[in-house]
């Protein structure tokens, strides 16, 4: 299983890298990242984006998909984010993702 320093240093250089996500936790049954809310990733109201949200949740909920499968293997199936409220400038957002089943 990947540790939390080589999830990191995959994905620095990519996409979760340039919206500054970062990795705190990563575990087969939970996965953890945060990241600062800028200005470059929100509305013109100021908080942030409904894409950078879901950009966020959508990639741990690959990463804990990845951590569950055998190694070089990689999918998933849809991604459904419901907003209840918006994060501000300067605020810290957070996405975790819980494994609701892990197959067999």
């Amino acid at each position: 299983m990947l540790d939390i320093a080589s999830i990191r240093q995959l994905l620095d250089p990519l996409f979760p890298g340039l919206i500054s996500v970062t990795a705190i936790e990563a575990a087969a049954d939970r996965v953890l990242a945060t990241r600062v809310v800028r200005r470059a990733l929100c509305t013109a109201g100021g908080s942030q984006h409904g894409a950078a949200c879901l950009a966020i949740a959508d990639t741990w909920g690959a990463v804990g998909t990845v951590l569950n499968l055998p190694a070089g293997n990689a999918t998933t199936t849809d991604s459904s984010t419901k907003f209840s409220a918006s994060a501000r400038v300067g605020s810290v957002a957070a996405a975790e993702c819980l494994a609701l089943q892990r197959g067999r």
